[in-house]
């Protein structure tokens, strides 16, 4: 837990107390840790390291591909669990003659929301 968050939980534990005395406190502690991280989360700057959050910006597939080939491989998170990352093919469609974007993985379309993205690492040159 970092130090302004045991500041605040401090804080808060002084403000419940009645004549020096903790009074039922233990439930509002939780909570307001809870709160404090749900805040982190949310302010979590939009690009962490290599991902992109995809509220904030989508892969990009060139114009002049083929129509056989258009999509983009990347790297996709989902959830909240560190296994949640998959190889997926961000792709331009056209879906009963309507241009959509999608997230595919396996030929199919994703059965997961994706929540963060990152290009697919480039292999390395081998002479």
């Amino acid at each position: 837990m970092d130090s302004k968050l045991v500041l605040k939980v401090n804080k808060f534990i002084h403000e419940q107390c009645i004549d020096g005395t903790p009074h039922d406190i233990g439930w509002n502690v939780v909570k307001l840790i809870e709160a404090e991280t749900q805040v982190k989360l949310l302010c979590q700057p939009a690009v962490i390291g290599n991902w992109v959050a995809v509220s904030e910006r989508l892969p990009e597939i060139p114009k002049d591909v083929p129509s056989y080939s258009q999509h983009v491989k990347v790297i996709a998170c989902w959830g909240n669990k560190s296994e949640n990352v998959a190889q997926m093919d961000y792709c331009r469609r056209i879906v009963r003659g309507k241009e959509v974007y999608r997230f595919e993985w396996m030929g199919k379309i994703s059965p997961w929301v994706v929540d963060y993205w990152m290009e697919f690492p480039k292999p390395p040159n081998y002479l």
